[in-house]
C-alpha cells in the first residue's frame, strides 16, 4: 500500500476512535448505543495499531445486546461518575489550585489554535479533549492525503504535545477514579478504552506523559452539558 494513502488511512482511524469514544461518553445513550459501539469495533479491528482495542469493545457491545440495561440505570450511572468529584472528568480537578485557570486556559489555546470553540462545557472535561483529538487527527490526514506535508507535521505535532501535556497526563488516575466508583462495568470499559488509545499514539509518538496522581478537588455539582463545535 502507498504510504501516502496508508497514513491517511491511519489518520482517519484515529479520528474516528477518538470521536466514537467521545460520543459514548457524552451522554448515557451514547454509551449503549449498539451502532456507535459496532463502528468502533469495526475501526479498531481494519486498523494494524490499534487491533487490540476491538476485542474488549466486542465484549462489551454482546453483553448489551445480550442483556440490555435499562436508561435508568445507565442515567444513574452516568450521573454519578460525571456529576460527582469522586472521579471528575475534568482535567484540572487533578492539577493543584493555584494552576487550575492556567490548566484550562492551555486546553482552550489548543482549541482556538484548530479552530473549535467550547459549546456549554470547558475545554478540559474528558469529552471536548477527545473530540479536539479527532479533529487534529483528521486534519492531519487530510493534509497528508492532499501533500501538506507542513500542515501535517504541525497537526501531529500538536497531537504529540497536547497527549504529553495534558490527556496523557491524567487519564490514568481518571480511569482508576471510574473503575472505584462505578457501580457496573459499562464506564470502566469505555474509559479504560480511552486510556489504551492514548497510550497505544504515545508509544508511537515516542513520548512519555508525566502522569498525575493526586487526589480531585471537589468540583461544582452543577455540571453543564458537553462538547465542542467548529
Amino acid at each position: 500500500m502507498d504510504a501516502v494513502v496508508e497514513a491517511t488511512g491511519t489518520g482517519i482511524a484515529r479520528s474516528e476512535l477518538y470521536g466514537l469514544l467521545a460520543r459514548a461518553l457524552a451522554s448515557p445513550e451514547g454509551a449503549v448505543d449498539a451502532v456507535l459501539l459496532r463502528d468502533f469495533v469495526r475501526v479498531a479491528a481494519e486498523t494494524a495499531s490499534y487491533k487490540a482495542l476491538a476485542p474488549p469493545m466486542e465484549d462489551l457491545l454482546a453483553r448489551i445486546e445480550a442483556a440490555p440495561p435499562s436508561p435508568r440505570v445507565v442515567l444513574q450511572e452516568f450521573t454519578r461518575l460525571f456529576h460527582t468529584a469522586k472521579s471528575s472528568p475534568y482535567e484540572a480537578s487533578y492539577v493543584p489550585g493555584i494552576r487550575t485557570a492556567q490548566e484550562i486556559a492551555d486546553v482552550a489555546a489548543f482549541s482556538r489554535a484548530f479552530g473549535l470553540q467550547t459549546r456549554g462545557e470547558r475545554a478540559d472535561h474528558i469529552v471536548s479533549e477527545l473530540e479536539l483529538m479527532s479533529v487534529l487527527c483528521l486534519k492531519e490526514a487530510l493534509a497528508t492525503g492532499n501533500g501538506r506535508h507542513g500542515l501535517a507535521d504541525v497537526c501531529r505535532d500538536a497531537e504529540a504535545k497536547f497527549l504529553r501535556d495534558h490527556l496523557g497526563r491524567w487519564l490514568g488516575i481518571y480511569r482508576a477514579g471510574v473503575e472505584r466508583e462505578a457501580a457496573t462495568d459499562l464506564y470502566p470499559t469505555l474509559v479504560r478504552l480511552t486510556d489504551e488509545l492514548v497510550r497505544i499514539d504515545a508509544r508511537a509518538f515516542g513520548i512519555e506523559p508525566e502522569t498525575i496522581e493526586e487526589v480531585p478537588r471537589p468540583e461544582s455539582e452543577t455540571i453543564p452539558g458537553c462538547g465542542v463545535t467548529r
